[in-house]
């Protein structure tokens, strides 16, 4: 150490310090694969809530606002980490590269709500079974995933999830025992199934982002919770007032030059209703959008993906409309449903974060956000990596009345927007009743009406009536 010293005095002179030593850097690769490990829908899931959101500043200094993921054990991704990401890494160094929007369980905004009812159940009886025998000193490690591995065979199919297989270990042990243990028994084949298609349908998901070809668009749609409107110094009864906004995100991946890229949309609609109608009515105009915005390129497939909500998505009428989909718009489509309350993704995210911002807009400025339409000019201005469309209440009841006559051997005319209730007589009869009104007082007897009806019938502008046929 002295001779160090020494030398480094002579190189460098009095009070100098000796380089500090460089240590073995992490590949980008590591830091690549740990970051996507964190951000996998299989290991966190996005908190669709309106108020959970943080912000950060990135290595740019540029500040930015993302919707947080929450997980459950650190340890446990961290044990498994090389064997289903294969690379080696220590607990301390993992834990020191988790994202600062990743936060663990039990901290502020992880409560998860909406879980499956199916896994709860089940995870909730094997915790008691663990709590009953840590009373009793015996120790319990074991989870409803564990029993799965002993019903199925040790290189499962699809059969021995879906209880197909006749070559399982399962077997069936009649005894005396608590009715607890009986439910679980019923419950686990039914739990066998439902884990398995839930895992299946997320891996289907992530090996279709890997192999699409350019052209394919992989569309997962989602409605997010109304936006009620919220105003500063409100007076006590605005907080009765029900005046809301629809919020229908859509997040769409594809390929450009070999590289998976991301377009996001969101409709907002005046119309509060929910239905295949309203489905049906947002997903033109997202085809419109995606058709003007990548005109220099053909689109030949949609693949999308949604809960299995029975009167938004899973009913017959979007099936049929599913059928008609290359009719309509020159592309075929598939339609695929996640397991019952499962995937909180990256629809629920961006919902979230919309109305995020909407809320803390409202709240700073003057010019308040109070109706769907306020709701959409100010979000087209506002984010930048978002694209927005609107609805009005008329054009929903137009396209609810054109959707209705797709299953019926109808010949649907496209009305003009002087008629939104689907009806041009009502248009003209409104009109000649204003001109009567108007001729109240001179009118004395029924020849000098059948008169005036001929008048005023024959004074229409034929601009008028050419937007009712």
């Amino acid at each position: 150490m002295v001779k160090k010293a020494k030398n480094l005095r002579k190189i460098c002179g009095y009070g100098s310090f000796p380089d500090a030593k460089i240590g073995n850097s992490i590949p980008n690769k590591v830091l690549e694969v740990v970051n996507n490990c964190y951000l996998s829908d299989d290991v966190s899931r996005v908190i669709p809530g309106m108020k959970d959101i943080k912000s950060f500043r990135k290595n740019g200094g540029e500040r930015q606002r993302v919707s947080v993921r929450t997980f459950l054990n650190l340890s446990y991704i961290a044990s498994t980490i090389d064997t289903f990401w294969e690379i080696k890494i220590s607990l301390t160094k993992f834990r020191e590269m988790r994202p600062p929007y990743c936060i663990l369980a039990g901290g502020k905004g992880s409560h998860n709500v909406c879980v499956c009812k199916i896994h709860q159940n089940l995870r909730l009886r094997y915790a008691g079974i663990k709590q009953t025998l840590l009373k009793k000193h015996i120790q319990f490690d074991k989870s409803y995933r564990d029993s799965f591995n002993e019903m199925v065979c040790k290189e499962s199919k699809s059969n021995c999830f879906l209880l197909n297989c006749q070559k399982c270990s399962l077997e069936t042990v009649k005894e005396t025992a608590a009715n607890f243990l009986n439910i679980l028994q019923r419950e686990l084949p039914v739990v066998l199934k439902h884990d398995f298609i839930a895992t299946a349908q997320s891996s289907f998901l992530n090996s279709l982002k890997a192999t699409i070809n350019e052209g394919e668009y992989i569309v997962t749609l989602d409605f997010s919770e109304n936006y009620t409107f919220l105003i500063q110094d409100a007076i006590q009864s605005h907080h009765w007032n029900n005046s809301q906004a629809t919020l229908h995100v859509y997040v769409a991946y594809f390929k450009q030059n070999n590289v998976l890229r991301n377009e996001n949309f969101v409709v907002v609609s005046e119309s509060l209703k929910h239905s295949a109608a309203s489905v049906d009515l947002y997903n033109k105009k997202l085809i419109q959008y995606l058709k003007t915005k990548f005109s220099d390129s053909v689109i030949r497939n949609f693949f999308y993906f949604s809960d299995g909500a029975g009167s938004q998505y899973k009913n017959k009428f979007n099936l049929s409309s599913l059928l008609l989909h290359e009719s309509e718009y020159g592309i075929s489509a598939e339609w695929h449903f996640f397991a019952t309350s499962h995937r909180k993704g990256a629809c629920d995210g961006i919902g979230g974060c919309v109305k995020n911002a909407a809320r803390i807009a409202s709240l700073q400025k003057t010019n308040q956000i109070t109706s769907p339409k306020d709701f959409y000019n100010w979000a087209v201005g506002y984010f930048k990596n978002i694209s927005f469309d609107f609805c009005t209440n008329e054009e929903y009841k137009t396209h609810e009345k054109l959707y209705q006559s797709k299953d019926h051997d109808i010949e649907r005319m496209n009305w003009p927007p002087l008629s939104p209730d689907m009806n041009p007589i009502e248009d003209v009869w409104s009109r000649m009743k204003l001109k009567m009104k108007e001729r109240k007082g001179r009118m004395e007897n029924l020849d000098e009406l059948v008169n005036s009806i001929q008048e005023e019938w024959e004074a229409i502008p034929q601009k008028f009536l050419s937007n009712l046929v």
